[in-house]
């Protein structure tokens, strides 16, 4: 009762969490274009998953930056979501099923409808890639060209088992080509702070690395790794990555 009665008082409330870089594009036009929108929450992007059998997530849109309406935030059915939410998931893709999903199901459930801001570009083919769910991942620099989506995830730059070659490269000249004013050495220098060296191969500052081989033939190096592993079913993942390790 108490964090409904703060929140009453506003027309939008706005929920952001920490792994997106952004906003890359002034936020006045998206909002405006939202406003126009018949809908009572809405997200930048969704996972469409038109492809069959690709992967068992229903069609969802993805919260990591969520614009909740008045009608929506003053209802019961908004805070039996958060009162009925159990925060001891066991992994990432449990966090995901029963969170994000459920949270759009239940709403849909419920008679409020959602929107994504980047709906018309979910369904663009990315033949090069071969697989493009979740877009906003995997084809995020054709968001940023086609449609100026606000956020890049952070994710967007990591190893994808789906994905032949890494789009970081596509990335930087699509903030370029679009003007983007989000200033993209944040981007660069973040990557380079926690991402694995593998990872971020195509940033500028990091190729280099990469193309000199004599740096892997050095004899005698002693090499120590600390490893900040948040779910248990990435231990297997991580000590994999660990052991490709050239000395």
């Amino acid at each position: 009762k108490e964090k409904r009665s703060i929140i009453e008082k506003y027309e939008e409330v706005i929920l952001l969490n920490s792994s997106v870089y952004g906003p890359l594009f002034p936020l006045l036009p998206i909002f405006e274009k939202m406003d126009s929108e018949k809908c009572d929450f809405w997200t930048p992007t969704q996972w469409a998953n038109y492809i069959p059998n690709h992967l068992d997530v229903a069609p969802h849109f993805q919260p990591y930056f969520l614009v909740i309406k008045k009608q929506l935030f003053n209802s019961d059915y908004f805070w039996m979501f958060w009162e009925g939410f159990d925060e001891n998931q066991s992994n990432y893709w449990d966090l995901v099923i029963n969170g994000e999903v459920e949270l759009t199901l239940h709403l849909e459930r419920n008679g409020f409808i959602g929107k994504a801001y980047a709906s018309n570009y979910s369904k663009e083919p990315l033949d090069d890639l071969g697989y493009n769910e979740p877009f906003s991942q995997n084809g995020i620099d054709v968001l940023i060209r086609n449609c100026k989506v606000p956020f890049l995830k952070i994710k967007s730059f990591a190893y994808n088992h789906h994905r032949p070659y890494s789009i970081s490269r596509e990335i930087f000249d699509a903030l370029l080509d679009s003007r983007s004013n989000y200033p993209i050495n944040l981007i660069d220098d973040h990557l380079n702070r926690t991402q694995a060296l593998s990872n971020i191969k195509s940033l500028p500052d990091t190729t280099i690395i990469l193309e000199d081989d004599t740096l892997y033939k050095a004899k005698n190096t002693k090499v120590a790794v600390f490893a900040h592993i948040y779910y248990f079913d990435d231990i297997k993942d991580t000590i994999n990555e660990i052991l490709q390790l050239p000395v």
